[in-house]
């Protein structure tokens, strides 16, 4: 859902920054720094907190067994995506984060040359074809080792190539809303819960281990889901999607996201309540804490130092000259 979700506020976003500029390498830079302004202070907490607490994964660090400075340095640039035994290794959840910073480094580009709902949906399709192809010379010419659960995680699912027709489907998903945006009638409200309905019971089955379409992964099943979905709401919102609750996950989702293992391994370490019902107490306790944590971060730690950063002379200068 977040790689989705991730394509069409990618594209988005490069639609108002471009509306009144040229796409070169100097303005994307200029976008590449609010993206990172955006990203890196959460994430850089988050990789701190986990490094003080020593809660990081030593099942994805493998025969590396501790986290080095190459890995850090590597999370710092968030450039971890690019090697297997660095892409889960501190967060247990940071893959996602690396995956994302690599589509974003090519989106611009990718902006300049799809402008079209046509044009999106064939390199999609070109991306469904050659992409199974890439993942198996990848997996034939990796080093494996002794560490061949992480090598196949990386080449199945945590890897770039496994995410980036996910992430895709959420480019498609942008011309799609943006050419349906004016049809508003009882017929689209009717598509809307179609789509809705086919889309939870599709994602139902797919939690479940429903088969595959052809040449499809499981990881890419759950996008086309999540494309299905967000779809109905931008069509016409319901309120079991679009709600208060919901809405409050959604705004802190990214702090819940970063600090979610740091917060359930201590969880397990310090407090392992074993009880009546302890999966369900565990899982209540987590969400609000999690929520909590998120939202004093955000509010007092995040927003304050990206506002500070944008004040800065040299931010300034450098995104009203890219």
């Amino acid at each position: 859902m977040f790689f989705v979700i991730s394509g069409m506020l990618a594209f988005r976003s490069l639609d108002h920054y471009y509306k009144h500029q040229d796409i070169t390498i100097k303005s994307a830079l200029s976008w590449y720094v609010k993206k990172i302004i955006r990203i890196v202070p959460l994430y850089y907490l988050a990789l701190l907190m986990s490094l003080i607490a020593k809660t990081w994964s030593p099942y994805w660090l493998g025969s590396e067994e501790h986290v080095t400075g190459k890995n850090i340095l590597a999370h710092i640039f968030l450039l971890h995506g690019l090697f297997p035994h660095y892409t889960d290794s501190i967060l247990s959840v940071e893959w996602y984060l690396g995956c994302l910073w690599l589509f974003f480094l090519v989106s611009p580009f990718l902006f300049k040359y799809i402008d079209t709902l046509e044009k999106s949906v064939i390199f999609g399709v070109f991306l469904y074809i050659v992409l199974p192809l890439l993942s198996a010379k990848l997996a034939l010419v990796i080093p494996i080792g002794d560490d061949s659960q992480i090598y196949d995680a990386y080449v199945g699912t945590f890897g770039p190539l496994k995410q980036f027709l996910v992430y895709m489907f959420g480019i498609i998903l942008y011309f799609v809303i943006k050419r349906l945006k004016d049809l508003k009638n009882d017929s689209i409200t009717a598509l809307s819960y179609a789509l809705l309905i086919f889309g939870m019971i599709a994602l139902y089955g797919q939690v479940n281990d429903a088969s595959t379409i052809y040449r499809l992964s499981r990881d890419e099943m759950f996008g086309l889901w999540f494309f299905v979905i967000i779809l109905s709401q931008a069509l016409h919102s319901s309120r079991l999607i679009v709600n208060p609750v919901f809405k409050v996950f959604g705004k802190y989702s990214y702090g819940i996201y970063l600090f979610q293992f740091v917060w359930l391994k201590s969880y397990d370490r310090y407090i392992n309540y074993s009880g009546k019902f302890d999966g369900e107490v565990r899982f209540l306790i987590s969400l609000v804490v999690l929520l909590v944590i998120s939202y004093a971060l955000t509010r007092f730690f995040e927003k304050p130092l990206i506002k500070r950063v944008c004040q800065t002379n040299l931010y300034r200068t450098f995104i009203d000259n890219p």
